[in-house]
């Protein structure tokens, strides 16, 4: 088929293409499908040199995808939301709600699992089923600190293993400065490798139910010699959502998108990200990080509900009154402090009776005093 018999047939394809319900289909299912075909003819057996995406021959089909997509949006049936990252106060729970524990094999499990996927900023259940007991190993950087890597180049979605840019940086997962951590994440692997099953070569076993007469404790293995299949590793962060009673059930690929969106907060380079994310291009490092942060967005609503606010709150509610003091300020990260003079004082007045809102501040930025008319 030429690519102008192909152009004439994808163009009906997506004006007319539905669901099994005979509805239209949600626009990441709708560009999945258009990225599925194109993946199909440009791999083996078939390797076609042209693009469907890019080329200028299938311009007029692309055209009628865009205005489809469009459509949908248009008709209020574009629902796609990106992967949520898992909000403070869940990665909180996780751990306060004992379902991260190394005191039983499921909770351990669940730990190292959380813990490899986080560190090592991995995509969803991608390699999972591969891991074995020698997969990792343990060493020490120049200044004596205890690490965990990977002990072998993991071919990914990136780097699936040719010969263009399939440079892989390596991946460490650093053990706590607090050797007295319990939960620190390499002592945790340690202890996981520990209380495999000798028989089964995989890292991620069934986790074996509490004996009659004995405790975890007493038990030198704490596994069955059953690997955990893909269905089992792919629904883990699902389950661990579910049982930590979390605000929102989350999926694998939330643990990828919060180790990104958390690096890019500390201020750390795209660059730099991309090396633990594997990505090869950084815009991709940004498309995680175009969403505001929950507290960004409550802070944002509770500002704009107290410009609205005629009736200001009781000071518990609001924070503390301006009224009473000659002075109402404002501060943003910029580094600009803004200061508003609601009393003019008078020249004669002391030291002490000036705005004390610098007093015990330390900060680099430009103050800017400006008077009511």
């Amino acid at each position: 088929m030429t690519p102008t018999d192909l152009n004439k047939l994808l163009r009906q394809f997506y004006a007319e293409v539905r669901g099994e319900d005979g509805r239209v289909y949600a626009k990441s299912t709708f560009v999945g499908l258009r990225s599925s075909i194109h993946r199909f003819l440009t791999s083996e057996p078939h390797c076609k040199t042209f693009n469907i995406l890019n080329d200028k021959e299938f311009q007029p089909a692309n055209q009628v995808f865009l205005g489809v997509l469009k459509r949908i949006k248009r008709e209020g049936k574009d629902k796609s939301k990106p992967t949520p990252c898992i909000s403070e106060g869940d990665l909180k729970k996780l751990y306060d709600s004992k379902v991260f524990e190394e005191s039983n094999p499921l909770s351990l499990q669940r730990m190292v699992w959380f813990n490899t996927e986080f560190y090592f900023c991995r995509r969803g259940r991608e390699g999972l089923q591969k891991l074995t007991k020698s997969s990792f190993v343990f060493l020490h950087d120049d200044l004596g600190r205890e690490y965990c890597t990977l002990d072998f180049n993991e071919s990914t979605k990136n780097h699936p293993g040719d010969l263009s840019g399939d440079f892989q940086g390596e991946k460490r997962m650093y053990a706590d400065i607090d050797a007295r951590n319990a939960l620190c994440p390499v002592k945790c692997m340690k202890l996981l490798l520990s209380k495999l099953n000798p028989k089964c070569d995989s890292l991620w076993q069934r986790p074996l139910t509490q004996g009659k007469n004995c405790g975890f404790d007493d038990m030198p293995v704490w596994y069955a010699n059953v690997p955990l299949g893909k269905n089992k590793l792919g629904s883990m962060m699902k389950e661990i959502s579910i049982a930590a009673k979390l605000s929102r059930v989350y999926k694998n690929h939330s643990i990828r998108a919060t180790t990104i969106t958390a690096l890019n907060e500390g201020g750390f380079e795209s660059r730099t990200i991309s090396s633990l994310s594997g990505h090869r291009c950084e815009a991709s490092i940004r498309s995680y990080c175009r969403d505001s942060s929950l507290s960004q967005k409550r802070a944002m609503s509770d500002h704009l509900r107290r410009a609205l606010d005629q009736n200001p709150r009781n000071e518990s509610e609001m924070g503390p009154s301006t009224s009473s003091t000659p002075y109402s300020s404002s501060v943003r990260n910029g580094g600009t402090l803004s200061v508003k003079v609601n009393s003019i004082h008078d020249r004669n007045s002391s030291k002490n009776d000036m705005p004390t809102i610098f007093q015990k501040c330390n900060f680099n930025g430009q103050v800017n005093l400006y008077f009511p008319k």
